[in-house]
């Protein structure tokens, strides 16, 4: 079945943020420009009296307990096996898929394995998929911001950071601070940021860094903020060595960030413009929701 409409569920941030909600943005966008009919609803959308048939559903498992059924529906929900006990039970019987973060390791023990891209491995009998997280911009976008592109914004006199915190922002901020600059950290608990506010925030900064925490810095993860900063127009800079083999080993990499810091104000005015720009070109190919949303599509059409 080639399913024309898609709804992402949960999580709209004019009823309730989560830092979940710029991931189903980044569908939403996709699906929009990819020509589908789009939707994004919650439990406090008003849809009495409306049918959802032969629809694609985006969700994640802790609000995915609330979409409305129908047996021609197809629905993937981020973390559902494992996740809250209410999903699953709401979703027994429906078609369904679980889809995961991609961590450069695919499971042996899942049956066959389909790649449908090479960062997306998918196991038809255990209806699971696994994805790597991506830039929020579309690729017209990230070509436009070529324009204002930077290796090292020399003349800002401030880092600012959007995301997730870190404990492993700490020492970077300390480093960042006692060279006489601001070091702000926007995002996570302390509410949205839109899409345009966080390029712009980006591209302000001197540079700006790609952190890992702890864990992840253990385990083979690359985070949508690497694919973010690229496609916003800055040069990647990072405490993750994962993230830096990635790129072929073409980041400022340092895995303390007090030395990572200073590391990237050495390294950085060395660094030429056009290998940002291939960067760039690279992620608009391969690290776009587009990406994200086609594999998705295909896994949900396999099951017909």
């Amino acid at each position: 079945m080639s399913y024309q409409k898609v709804v992402m569920w949960g999580f709209h941030p004019q009823h309730q943020y989560d830092t979940y909600s710029h991931i189903l943005e980044g569908f939403y966008r996709a699906y929009k420009h990819m020509g589908k009919e789009v939707e994004w609803l919650d439990r406090q959308s008003n849809i009495e009296g409306r049918k959802f048939e032969n629809t694609l559903f985006i969700s994640e498992h802790q609000v995915a307990n609330t979409m409305p059924l129908h047996s021609s529906n197809f629905y993937a929900v981020h973390n559902m096996f494992g996740g809250k006990k209410e999903t699953l039970d709401h979703l027994n019987g429906m078609n369904v898929l679980h889809y995961g973060v991609y961590t450069m390791n695919h499971y042996k023990d899942h049956g066959e394995v389909r790649w449908l891209d090479q960062f997306s491995p998918f196991y038809p009998e255990k209806r699971v998929i696994e994805i790597l997280w991506a830039t929020d911009l579309l690729p017209h976008e990230i070509e436009a911001n070529k324009a204002q592109a930077k290796v090292f914004n020399a003349s800002s006199r401030e880092i600012n950071w959007v995301g997730s915190g870190r404990r492993t922002l700490d020492a970077f901020g300390r480093a960042v601070r006692e060279a006489g600059m601001q070091f702000n950290v926007r995002g996570s608990f302390g509410g949205p940021v839109s899409i345009e506010d966080n390029v712009l925030q980006i591209q302000r900064s001197r540079f700006s860094p790609v952190m890992v925490d702890d864990y992840q810095m253990t385990h083979p993860y690359i985070p949508c903020r690497l694919f973010k900063n690229i496609s916003y127009g800055v040069f990647p800079v990072t405490n993750s060595k994962c993230v830096h083999d990635y790129m072929g080993k073409a980041t400022v990499f340092e895995e303390n960030g007090y030395n990572l810091f200073h590391k990237a104000e050495r390294e950085l005015p060395g660094k030429n413009i056009h290998e940002l720009y291939g960067m760039m070109d690279m992620v608009g190919r391969l690290h776009t929701y587009i990406n994200r949303a086609q594999v998705m599509l295909e896994a949900a059409e396999y099951y017909g």
